[in-house]
């Protein structure tokens, strides 16, 4: 039998790679799949240059993943159902219009033997095309770092996808001897597949799962985003399955006559029974592998961990129309977050018909998301996996830090839309569950009693002695402040900083890192992943982050009583602390021995100050207790359970905070969504507002990986994907055909 099915299949492959439909179906595809590669990629290198040098914050899901591979492989399999049909429309169609078929079945093989050997041949042809295919991915791979994990996904994704289309296509095939007719009654099933979850809105309400279940594109979706899922998995094989069976049972009822012919179809039809039981199972009992870098397709650390923190009940109302794309992401974040945490409840609603909903929740919009907890309720717009998991842990904890952010000395605005501006870092703070607010310190130098942080974001101009006393009094209490201080920071505030033994140099960080010259940035730009052990690095291993034109901070003495410093972050071996403005100036830094200070050089600390309130005056400093929240008492039970893990930070506030990083532009709209820099200034406002349990590595969908190419890579990418390579493999295929027929 083995050798039987060897030699169908390599007489099949022979006899397609004979035709001439072998290198226009070649051309073909190679050429839609390198327009569509070249398209993808260009349109994500104007996103990545528009991200790095304007002021347009990095949109949701920025990644190479998301922006490049996966709407390519998205594109291979609409294509492939393009060619696939035209692979099997003739194998035995074929035979039947030549009459061959009459002396074929002469032949001691059995009809599923026939089956199993056009099938491997047809099956084996497409996935020569998509290896043909992957010359965009590798060209790809040239030009940056993709995802390997999710590669590999979208690529077994593909090859499912492929012995799918062979399956039905050698089905379609053995009902009738014209091939054109094969081809279309193919080429529509698929079709029908492929739209099959268009019409779910229009389907009773007990039919409209089935469609959803019946989509291609749904299946195929989370292999191209580098999730393995054993439902989708089932859905290709079992497809698969029925086809050949359905095959088998065609090619056998036309030597059977009567009730004979109608019983060969008793083997699809049990066939097809089972795998509706089995696609029940696997419904119930989801198995899910997330084959990406950054496990982007899981829960991310942070949400586990919140979950698995409260145990209060929370009601979830989310209003989508059942036509919004967005709806079924929705459902599917709603239904993880159950999982991880049984007192959730959910449900979707149609702001359309359930109009008693909208009138008890108060909805004016759609995609709106109601989080309710006892009392408390937060309304959302449409939130990602990290605004959702914020909004559950601040209802149940009923805890909202405010945070001040310090204007009046030239500082960075939260209103300003520029690159240099603050606006995306005020919506990442405010969806994290953050309270910002404006302080304007010159007209008013007190810090309110409520301020859990303070923000000075680059100040420009010097600070009065009334102001220092102001944020004096708001340490001395136990306060906490995040300072964000560019090169050129006013003298007064850099005094103020020696009392905690941060001396600023007043220098630029200069490096010649490799790293710089593959983003095309300037020797300016510091990017790093030497991170210290701190609550604040949490999550950032292995992880990259951005600083442009920052300075480096030093301390002014071995240790200081009372004041714990742990560094942060560090610049690269390769860099240097440039002490000369002019060479700054002139855009050609150099290291000089004797003057600059070569790397590493700490730029970010983190100080913790023991205070004593007894010697304060201030009647604001006497230590109060907090309320002891089921949040806090639930993490106590944590962290008594993990004696080795990091040190808590859950206490009382007998200790003041400070971070100094010697950078504001990493905050910045043109850079926070950028690498792991907003998951740093995040992990730093929860440790400075004590809030732990948010101090995780967070869910990547606003983070970024740009891809810069010079104009000789776009042009390159251009002529070998859609003109080189296709007319290449063509040319190959044409020269096999006519070596093929002269020797036949």
């Amino acid at each position: 039998m083995k050798r039987a099915l060897r030699a169908i299949a390599l007489r099949e492959a022979g006899s397609f790679l004979r035709s001439a439909v072998s290198p226009v179906a070649a051309i073909a595809f190679l050429l839609l799949t390198g327009i569509s590669f070249v398209n993808i990629l260009l349109e994500y290198d104007a996103l990545s240059r528009s991200a790095l040098s304007s002021g347009q914050s990095v949109r949701e899901g920025f990644t190479l993943t998301a922006g490049v591979v996966q709407p390519l492989v998205s594109s291979m399999a609409l294509f492939l159902m393009f060619v696939m049909p035209a692979i099997t429309m003739r194998m035995f169609a074929e035979e039947y219009r030549s009459g061959r078929y009459g002396l074929v079945m002469t032949y001691p093989v059995s009809e599923p033997t026939w089956v199993a050997g056009k099938f491997a041949a047809a099956w084996a042809l497409g996935l020569i095309l998509l290896a043909a295919a992957c010359a965009n991915l590798l060209m790809l791979s040239s030009l940056a770092a993709p995802d390997l994990g999710a590669l590999a996904a979208a690529l077994l994704g593909l090859a499912l996808a492929a012995a799918m289309m062979a399956s039905w296509g050698l089905f379609f095939s053995t009902l009738q001897p014209y091939q054109i007719v094969s081809y279309i009654l193919s080429f529509s099933f698929l079709t029908l597949l492929f739209t099959a979850g268009n019409l779910e809105p229009y389907l009773p309400d007990a039919l409209a799962p089935l469609a959803s279940r019946l989509s291609l594109p749904e299946r195929f979706a989370r292999f191209a985003r580098g999730a393995v899922d054993a439902r989708d998995i089932l859905y290709f094989t079992a497809w698969t399955a029925l086809g050949l069976a359905a095959s088998s049972a065609a090619l056998a009822g036309r030597r059977l006559a009567g009730a004979r012919r109608a019983a060969r179809w008793a083997t699809p039809l049990v066939l097809a029974a089972l795998l509706v039981v089995l696609d029940l199972f696997a419904a119930r009992a989801p198995l899910v592998w997330d084959w990406t870098r950054d496990r982007g397709n899981s829960l991310s650390p942070q949400t586990l961990r919140v979950l698995s923190v409260l145990d209060r009940d929370v009601e979830v109302a989310a209003f989508y129309q059942p036509l919004d794309p967005r709806r079924r992401a929705v459902e599917a974040m709603l239904a993880s977050f159950h999982d991880r945490m049984p007192g959730l409840a959910y449900r979707v609603f149609d702001p359309e018909t359930d109009l008693a909903r909208v009138q008890e929740y108060g909805v004016t919009t759609e995609r709106s998301v109601i989080v309710t907890s006892g009392e408390r309720r937060r309304s959302l717009l449409d939130p990602d996996e990290n605004a959702l998991v914020n909004a559950v842990y601040r209802v149940v904890s009923g805890t909202r830090p405010v945070v001040y952010h310090v204007q009046g000395h030239g500082e960075r605005r939260l209103d300003d839309r520029d690159r240099t501006g603050m606006s995306a870092c005020a919506e990442a703070v405010g969806r994290e569950g953050y309270v910002l607010r404006t302080l304007l310190l010159p007209a008013a130098p007190e810090i309110p009693a409520d301020a859990a942080v303070v923000v000075l974001a680059s100040p420009r101009t010097e600070f009065s002695a009334a102001e220092l006393a102001a944020l004096d009094r708001y340490v001395a209490r136990g306060g906490a402040l995040l300072l964000l201080l560019d090169p050129g920071t006013p003298a007064s505030l850099a005094e103020w900083l020696r009392r905690f033994n941060v001396g600023l140099r007043g220098d630029f960080l200069v490096t010649a890192s490799r790293a710089n010259a593959q983003l095309r940035v300037d020797e300016l730009f510091m990017i790093t992943d030497a991170y210290g052990p701190h609550e604040i690095t949490r999550g950032l291993e292995g992880m990259v982050t951005l600083f442009p034109f920052c300075q480096s901070l030093a301390p002014l003495a071995a240790t200081m009583r009372g004041v714990d410093a742990r560094t942060l972050i560090l610049s690269d071996e390769s860099s240097w602390s440039e002490a000369d403005p002019a060479a700054i100036a002139r855009g050609r830094p150099v290291f000089d021995e004797g003057l600059d200070q070569p790397g590493p050089l700490p730029f970010a600390v983190a100080l913790t100050v023991d205070r004593d309130p007894s010697a304060s005056p201030d009647p604001l400093a006497t230590p109060e207790t907090p309320a002891d929240t089921e949040v806090t008492r639930r993490l106590r039970e944590i962290e008594s359970a993990d004696a080795g893990g990091p040190r808590s930070v859950i206490r009382e506030p007998q200790d003041s905070r400070l971070v100094v990083f010697g950078d504001a532009d990493f905050a910045a709209n043109s850079t926070l969504n950028l690498y792991g820099n907003r998951d740093l200034l995040l992990n730093t406002l929860g440790w400075l507002s004590r809030d732990q349990v948010l101090i995780a590595a967070r869910a990547p969908g606003a983070g970024g990986e740009p891809l810069v190419l010079t104009a000789l890579q776009r042009r390159l990418a251009g002529w070998i994907c859609i003109g080189v390579w296709p007319l290449l493999v063509g040319l190959l295929a044409t020269v096999a055909v006519v070596r093929r027929r002269r020797h036949h």
